[in-house]
């Protein structure tokens, strides 16, 4: 048999080997146009160099996955960070509630805007932005406003500023709690990011069982704090935005005006965690099917074993014979 031979220094020869010493060879796909010469190495080449970006897009959620929870516990400890809010009560919304009595009396103690993280708050009031840090974490608007008010107002003020916020019924001690659990789950997310890089390098696989473990739960983590963050707006912003001053007058509040950017952040890590590790969702989603289907998909078969390598392809296979 004939084969050439291509050797390290891209020098080739054409040699011919006997039946009984044939030395393994690939074959080339190959088209020979007078216009067009494709062989299977330039597939190669657009493989290597997805395979490359995709490294790359991999690094950068990892990166994003790490700093944008660090963004979001860090929010509102300053004028900077407060560009990193949870909420941002803003003072037409105030307005609407409190009522035009209260409006005018305390012009100069309703801020412009509120901007809430979980373990600090910060007042704006045109360019000047004056933040505070409180624990346990907390994302209430309407104890800032109270404090505010009682701190800065006379009586008659704070009479009538606070009569409105005695027809909502309250629900602090659970938003309270629910802000604390989205305080460490955040924690708990940064962790799993490093976790994921340490055991990528520990199993020298990116895309190992260990590491799809770790980023599984590290994504159930996030969608705990999206959904427990949703709960709390509909607690925090809710009640506040049906008043009478907006019936009357049409008005309505601006629901993403109120979003901060730290809930965007908080979408766009889990976004990110998907993308650098999409077998996690490929796995979750073939997985209820394979089990009502009868298959054994889990840990110790199925999906997680079929993509790992060819050497667990084929023990997989010998154990189904």
């Amino acid at each position: 048999m004939r084969l050439l031979e291509v050797n390290e220094d891209d020098s080739h020869s054409l040699r011919e080997h006997p039946p009984e010493d044939v030395p393994p060879y690939a074959i080339l796909s190959h088209t020979w146009r007078a216009d067009d010469q494709e062989t299977a190495s330039d597939g190669l080449k657009h493989f290597w160099i997805a395979a490359r970006s995709f490294k790359k897009r991999s690094t950068l959620c990892l990166i994003v996955n790490v700093v944008f929870p660090i963004l979001i516990l860090a929010g509102c400890r300053d004028s900077t960070s407060s560009a990193f809010s949870l909420f941002n009560p803003y003072r037409r919304m105030i307005e609407m509630f409190v009522g035009d009595d209260c409006a005018s009396l305390a012009t100069e103690i309703i801020p412009d805007e509120y901007r809430i993280s979980l373990t600090s708050s910060c007042r704006v009031f045109g360019d000047e932005v004056t933040c505070r840090s409180h624990f346990p974490p907390a994302l209430d608007w309407v104890r800032l406003l109270e404090a505010d008010i009682a701190a800065s107002a006379d009586n008659e003020t704070i009479a009538i500023c606070t009569a409105p916020f005695a027809t909502v019924v309250g629900h602090f001690p659970a938003t309270n709690a629910m802000a604390a659990t989205i305080f460490a789950l955040l924690i708990s997310s940064t962790v799993m990011s490093v976790v994921v890089v340490v055991t990528s390098l520990i199993s020298g696989k990116a895309f190992g069982r260990p590491v799809m473990l770790v980023t599984g739960f590290d994504v159930v983590l996030l969608v705990v704090c999206i959904v427990l963050y949703v709960i709390i707006a509909q607690y925090l912003i809710g009640p506040y935005t049906h008043t009478d001053i907006a019936a009357v007058t049409s008005e309505r509040v601006d629901d993403l005006a109120i979003l901060g950017i730290g809930f965007w952040l908080l979408i766009a890590a889990l976004v990110a965690r998907v993308i650098g590790n999409p077998m996690v969702i490929w796995s979750l989603i073939t997985l209820p099917f394979n089990q009502c289907n009868g298959g054994d998909a889990g840990p110790t078969g199925g999906f997680a074993e079929d993509w790992r390598s060819l050497a667990a392809r084929v023990d997989y296979t010998n154990q189904k014979k």
